[in-house]
């Protein structure tokens, strides 16, 4: 039975009820909710003129969410609890109501309602408590349904995989350099394998690349679509992020989900678990395969995914500066030098990725050259120049536009920052030689010989540099197990994984160690005031750059006005927070992450000034914070 009222139909709830919103919500005692809407003057405002229906928590219900700090926190109040409560735009009447409907609330993310025979409930994340409706309301512009629970808003995709022990699922999502695409999907349906479908191929799955790997999870996500289980029809072909189909039938057992290479179909065993913004997942108990999988897979020439993402566009800047006569106008150009050097390989891939050979033509800078023995070893190592868009991001990846790197004159370490987008490490001397680092754990190169060309120079390397990958690949690649499980229980993985500029201090497992019993009495949102402390946004600041930084501004400590202390000596650098007795030291120093960013792990944990005297302040504040919010 169809459960929303068309907006004209606002009408003839005009005529049977001549009250406001606010005016019933009065009327019915909801006075914790009008005094929460009020600490944000805007929502509070557009409640007088709001049309559609309202889940309103009693009191009680507030009282008791309160109470659990993990689902009721501070920062979320008004602006994403109290809109996921709103459903602008369509009533849900409820009478009579026997079936299941999904409704997008004012945050974006949907709002499951099931009519049951003891009444309505309403579902939101996984795992949040379910809401009943104990009593409805008509007012001028809709209705409001009274319920006994606040509504969780859905988590990211990530952490609601991980909520629900998708942790194979999750792993994977890393391993293939996935999580920034995961993390940023909007309005898709994800068919979720559980880890027993994972394990059931974990031979194949040994044997893939990473661009492979990519290329098999996201046959699992279909883009723009919220697809809920009431939404499917007897059969249906979708369309996924690679473009492949995947068929969907419905009989009497349920659902079943097969991929372009899946000889048996996948069955759905958890329908429509909600995440933010606008994702439906539904966790099925076998991987979906491309075409061909069981037989063996060959790469993808050019997945339409993104499945590395592209930072930067092609630009050609004005020289700064001619080192030492190199790069004078009228030199030979970069493709002459190229050619001249019998860089064959190299110029077969530029060649291939006309963007790339167009930009090159004139390009003004320093570039990074494999030789021909450097990109075979790669691709023995799996690099796959048929990927086109991987291609593109490595080659940008060893142009620095706009500097000239002169290995005459160069003595320490210098970053530099890529076409790609991302930073170059290049360290040593013109006596001993120069090296060039790129992502964590990649293969150092060597400057073997260098040439001027027309807009700069060129170095030869005998390694192909490695693009960085996102902050939470590195930190598992680093076995920061600790850290990783922290921001996830803050819920900060959205936020780490979107940092872009920006400078990172990660304590080791060790510095969480020693800080255990501490950690153990923090709540989500001291955590989460812990873990940004660590984070100094805008700025990348290197070791080399430690000495002239003495005091950084973190994300964590910005709002009190707190700084973090650094210091060097030029070989050792000392971190400290205001509620540190003795300064952290940098252990693994200049990790260049996607974003650009720079991580330097430390052997303890930085805490603010406020933590000093153990836990107890925060809580106070939080205390005084609450009660003054529910002050009339």
């Amino acid at each position: 039975m169809n459960s929303i009222l068309s907006i004209p139909l606002l009408l003839l709830l005009s005529v049977c009820s001549a009250q406001t919103l606010v005016e019933v919500l009065r009327q019915n005692s909801a006075t914790t909710l009008l005094q929460l809407a009020k600490t944000d003057s805007q929502l509070f405002k557009s409640l007088s003129t709001f049309k559609g229906t309202v889940f309103a928590p009693t009191n009680d219900a507030f009282s008791a969410a309160l109470k659990d700090g993990d689902r009721f926190t501070q920062d979320s109040t008004t602006d994403r609890v109290l809109k996921y409560h709103l459903i602008p735009d369509a009533v849900f009447a409820g009478d009579g109501f026997d079936g299941t409907d999904f409704l997008v609330s004012l945050n974006g993310s949907d709002v499951k309602v099931s009519g049951t025979a003891k009444g309505i409930v309403v579902s939101s994340a996984w795992d949040a408590p379910q809401a009943n409706v104990v009593k409805t309301s008509a007012f001028t512009g809709g209705v409001v349904h009274f319920i006994d629970q606040t509504l969780t808003p859905p988590l990211g995709i990530v952490e609601v995989a991980k909520a629900a022990g998708l942790t194979s699922l999750v792993s994977a999502v890393v391993q293939a350099g996935l999580a920034r695409t995961i993390i940023n999907l909007k309005d898709a349906t994800v068919f979720a394998p559980s880890n027993e479908a994972i394990a059931q191929i974990s031979s194949l799955v040994n044997t893939l690349s990473k661009e492979q790997l990519a290329q098999v999870l996201l046959l699992h996500v279909v883009p723009n679509q919220r697809l809920h289980s009431t939404d499917f029809a007897t059969s249906a072909l979708l369309t996924s992020s690679t473009e492949a189909r995947v068929q969907v039938q419905k009989d009497a057992q349920g659902v079943a989900v097969s991929g372009p290479g899946n000889d048996v179909a996948a069955r759905v065993v958890t329908a429509d678990v909600l995440a933010s913004v606008g994702i439906v997942m539904h966790v099925v108990d076998k991987v979906l395969l491309p075409a061909g999988m069981l037989g063996g897979m060959e790469p993808a020439s050019e997945p339409s995914a993104d499945v590395t993402t592209m930072k930067g566009t092609l630009r050609v800047g004005k020289l700064a500066a001619a080192v030492e006569g190199e790069g004078a106008a009228g030199g030979a150009s970069l493709i002459a030098v190229l050619k001249e050097n019998k860089a064959t390989t190299l110029l077969s891939l530029v060649q291939s990725d006309k963007p790339i050979l167009n930009a090159l033509a004139d390009f003004k800078g320093t570039l990074f050259a494999p030789t021909d023995k450097a990109l075979a070893a790669s691709v023995a190592a799996g690099f796959n120049p048929k990927n086109l868009t991987l291609l593109s991001t490595v080659l940008k990846y060893h142009a620095i536009p706009t500097t000239v790197f002169a290995e005459k004159s160069f003595t320490g370490t210098q970053f530099l920052k890529s076409l790609e987008g991302d930073e170059v490490k290049a360290s040593g001397s013109s006596a001993k030689g120069i090296t060039i680092t790129s992502a964590f754990n990649a293969n150092t190169a060597n400057v073997v010989s260098s040439m001027a060309f027309s807009g700069g120079i060129v170095h030869f390397i005998d390694a192909t540099l490695t693009p960085p990958t996102d902050i939470v690949t590195v930190a598992k690649q680093a076995k920061l197990t600790a850290l990783l499980n922290a921001i996830m229980s803050a819920g900060l993985l959205d936020t780490i994984v979107n940092l872009k500029t920006a400078t990172v201090f990660a304590p080791s497992d060790q510095a969480f160690a020693a800080i255990s019993a501490t950690a153990a009495k923090l709540s989500k949102e001291q955590l989460k005031q812990v873990l940004l402390m660590h984070v100094v946004p805008g700025k990348l600041v290197h070791s080399t750059e430690a000495a002239e930084a003495k005091n950084l501004p973190s994300v964590g400590t910005a709002a009190s006005g707190q700084m973090i202390s650094v210091q060097s000596d030029g070989t050792t650098v000392l971190v400290k927070g205001g509620g540190n007795k003795n300064p952290s030291k940098v252990v693994v120093a200049d990790v260049v992450v996607m974003g650009p960013l720079v991580v330097h792990v430390i052997d303890q944990v930085l805490l603010p000034g406020n933590l000093s005297a153990g836990v107890g302040s925060i809580v106070a504040l939080n205390v005084v914070f609450w009660m003054a919010l529910f002050i009339l």
